[in-house]
């Protein structure tokens, strides 16, 4: 058989290649000017949106190309043919999937865009709380919404699949009953704004720290000894807290301490006000003019007539170190002004005859 015959009977695999190649180099065509042309202009632009938009994009069209050149191919070919409805129905599979990936791709996209050039501009954490499982869920509705549409188009009942899918989400969210509190939780927390990132704590269970993340299960809390608490969001919010940065910050602190019976009470209260202002004005960040230290004598103790020194801090985390520097201060001023604070003492009588029995 001659050559040209040969040609002659398979002239539409010839053609089908001659498609299939063709449709390569187009793609790898387009690639080329989406890389080198699209983006310097869309790097023009004030927003980086279209930038994203044609990164996200760039293969999706070039796999398009090649799948509908691997169609008109196919369809064409005089071998294909008797198996034309097999072909069309695996491509509309394909393409119904592929249709609904680049859309989810598209929306994916703008909420990284948005998320990038928006929701860190914004005071509020709730976009960050969401968007992170946001494009996940994307996905799935893509994949769901094209598996319907397939099924109806292979004679499957959409409303007993509906009917089941709703019975199965029931499951579903009853089996995922404890995360999708947490979730709800810490979105409510988010939005509320009772607590937020940095703020710090004091749990119901004696505990403080600071908010170092509020996750969509768990909240992380950084205490001072920089070991990290993590809560379930359900039991954070349906537990006290005290938010000791949720107004301006400032707070006020109480030191007890004590001194003999035979202390002069007006120098030792004038003297710890002496010694609390000048460790407020060093350590605590606010003014003690604007905001003035308070001496409150509070009781006759065993050993001490007890009083507490009120102060005022810039911030909870504060305190401590305002508390360790005025009572190193204060026991200096003491001994020096001669001011005892007694060791807890117990005095013990012995009862004598007043006379000896003879």
């Amino acid at each position: 058989m001659a050559f040209a015959d040969i040609l002659l009977q398979n002239l539409d695999v010839i053609w089908s290649l001659t498609v299939i190649t063709l449709t390569f180099i187009l793609a790898k065509a387009i690639n080329y000017v989406l890389k080198k042309y699209a983006v310097k202009l869309t790097a023009r632009t004030k927003t980086d949106l279209d930038d994203m938009l044609i990164k996200a994009m760039r293969r999706p069209i070039l796999l398009g190309f090649v799948l509908y050149g691997f169609y008109y191919a196919l369809t064409t070919t005089s071998y294909i043919l008797p198996h034309a409805e097999t072909v069309n129905m695996a491509f509309l599979f394909i393409e119904v999937f592929f249709t609904a990936y680049v859309i989810a791709k598209l929306i994916v996209t703008f909420i990284d865009w948005y998320a990038k050039e928006v929701a860190v501009k914004t005071e509020s954490k709730l976009d960050d709380h969401f968007l992170p499982p946001l494009k996940k869920v994307v996905y799935i509705i893509a994949l769901l919404v094209s598996t319907i549409f397939l099924m109806d188009r292979l004679g499957v009942e959409i409303t007993t699949l509906i009917a089941t899918l709703g019975i199965g989400g029931l499951a579903v969210a009853l089996a995922l009953q404890d995360t999708l509190s947490n979730f709800f939780a810490g979105s409510y927390t988010t939005l509320e704004r009772s607590i937020r990132v940095n703020d710090f704590i004091q749990l119901e269970t004696g505990e403080t720290g600071y908010v170092t993340e509020i996750g969509w299960r768990t909240t992380k809390i950084r205490k001072l000894d920089n070991n990290i608490v993590i809560i379930p969001n359900n039991k954070l919010a349906q537990s006290k807290i005290i938010n000791f940065d949720l107004q301006d910050g400032r707070m006020s602190v109480g030191l007890a301490c004590g001194v003999s019976y035979s202390s002069d009470l007006e120098k030792v209260e004038k003297i710890a006000l002496e010694e609390a202002e000048k460790i407020m004005e060093q350590h605590s960040k606010v003014d003690p003019k604007k905001y003035p230290p308070v001496v409150r004598y509070s009781e006759f103790g065993d050993s001490n007539i007890k009083f507490n020194i009120w102060f005022n801090v810039s911030q909870a985390a504060d305190q401590f170190r305002v508390k360790h520097e005025l009572i190193k201060a204060l026991k200096k001023r003491f001994d020096k002004e001669g001011i005892v604070i007694e060791y807890p003492i117990v005095r013990v009588y012995e009862a004598r005859a007043n006379a000896k029995k003879r």
